[in-house]
């Protein structure tokens, strides 16, 4: 039975339950263990630490959040954008979403489908509004420098690589669906092992799916970045220096976003570990597939 609707502090008595009027379940937000009758807020399962208060607000109130999640069916294009921008900076945005808010799948899964097409936009659609602003500029000077006019051409070809290779663009965005779901995969079959803290594959879930979106919008960012400064020096193409920096912050980094949401949501031990440890099991896991891919079928 669900809490009922209401004031939470009608179930309080000097911050404490009043176990006779709370007829209703009261699991703990992280593992689902029954809370009911405990002297003490901490749940003796998996150890998490709060307060009666916001548990009990949690249940019986509509959460304050403005994610996704929350706020779809009333503005879902206004609220996605927002959420993805927002997930940007993991650390504030974890600070923002409480762990005993109630969770709804069907949102979480659609920012798990969306999450590739952000890597799409953040790598062609980025190069395509800076070469249409290398454009203006060049407009605007009299005799634009070689350089500049070399920049544009490549932001071009960046960006109408999806109408010139299609399939490229195919294969991009099914690799990165398929590092998505390894991610989640992983995440969610690790919820047992990390330490005593038995989590709930739907908390896992969330976190992966507010991780996952920005991560992407990251990797974007980052491929763009590296085409751009192989333009502008192109030997860092040849080093192996160069490639291998790239290689480890494309794991590093959505890796500590990642690991944000494991240590400030769900307060777990050893998230900076198990956030890169997942996203570089995951990177690895894709590039496999792909090989067997070309291999078996020649795309």
């Amino acid at each position: 039975m669900g809490a009922k609707p209401g004031n939470f502090e009608q179930y309080l008595v000097e911050g404490k339950p009043d176990w006779e009027r709370i007829d209703f379940e009261l699991p703990c937000s992280r593992c689902g263990y029954e809370l009911r009758m405990l002297t003490m807020p901490r749940c003796p399962e998996c150890g998490l630490e709060f307060t009666w208060a916001e548990l009990l607000k949690a249940l019986c109130e509509e959460p304050e959040s403005l994610v996704f999640e929350f706020r779809w069916r009333k503005r879902p294009v206004r609220t996605w954008v927002r959420t993805i921008v927002r997930g940007l900076w993991p650390w504030s945005f974890w600070r923002g979403l409480s762990i005993h808010e109630r969770i709804h799948v069907g949102p979480l899964v659609f920012l798990l489908v969306t999450a590739p097409l952000l890597l799409f936009v953040a790598l062609h659609g980025v190069a395509g509004v800076l070469w249409a602003l290398c454009w203006a500029l060049a407009d605007m000077m009299t005799g634009p420098p070689d350089g500049l006019v070399y920049r544009r051409d490549e932001l071009k070809l960046i960006a109408l690589v999806p109408y010139i290779s299609p399939g490229s663009t195919l294969r991009m965005l099914w690799n990165v669906a398929v590092v998505v779901a390894a991610t989640t995969t992983l995440l969610c079959s690790l919820r047992q092992t990390l330490g005593r803290c038995r989590v709930r594959t739907v908390q896992m879930l969330r976190v992966a799916a507010y991780s996952v979106g920005p991560i992407c919008v990251v990797w974007g960012l980052m491929i763009l970045l590296f085409v751009i400064l192989l333009g502008l020096m192109p030997w860092i193409g040849n080093g192996m220096a160069a490639q291998l920096t790239l290689l480890v912050a494309a794991v590093l980094i959505p890796g500590i976003m990642l690991a944000a949401g494991i240590k400030r949501y769900l307060r777990l031990p050893r998230a900076w570990l198990v956030g890169p440890v997942a996203i570089a099991v995951a990177l690895l896991f894709s590039l496999t597939v792909s090989n067997i891919m070309v291999r078996q079928f020649g795309c």
